[in-house]
């Protein structure tokens, strides 16, 4: 996000986010006073949603998530087949979704002017 971005007001209230998915977020090694938490705080079952999803996250592979991000979630033909050779079916959907959630997080930050920490 621009620094014009980073001086701007979120456009949902900075809410405090529900004590039993705080301690889902420490458990899973996180920081719940981070403000894309406490926006996202707004709709507590939408929060819990994507706490889920970065959970699964971590459970992929670091790199893989790297490429998909880099290429704004798509893959090449060939590390298709490669995935498939390495992840049944449901994972790898599991790996594409998760991989398609990391691409949009900054669209998320920037549309909701939630302002990042440092």
């Amino acid at each position: 996000m621009s620094n014009e971005d980073n001086n701007c007001q979120a456009r949902l209230p900075l809410k405090d986010v529900p004590i039993e998915l705080q301690q889902k977020i420490i458990d899973l090694g996180g920081k719940p006073d981070l403000n894309l938490y406490k926006v996202l705080a707004n709709n507590p079952t939408l929060l819990s949603s994507w706490i889920e999803i970065f959970r699964g996250a971590q459970l992929l592979a670091l790199d893989l998530m790297k490429l998909l991000i880099q290429n704004g979630g798509a893959i090449s033909e060939e590390l298709d087949k490669q995935l498939k050779q390495y992840f049944a079916q449901a994972e790898y959907l599991e790996l594409i979704l998760t991989g398609s959630f990391y691409v949009m997080a900054p669209t998320v930050l920037k549309t909701l002017r939630i302002q990042t920490e440092s």
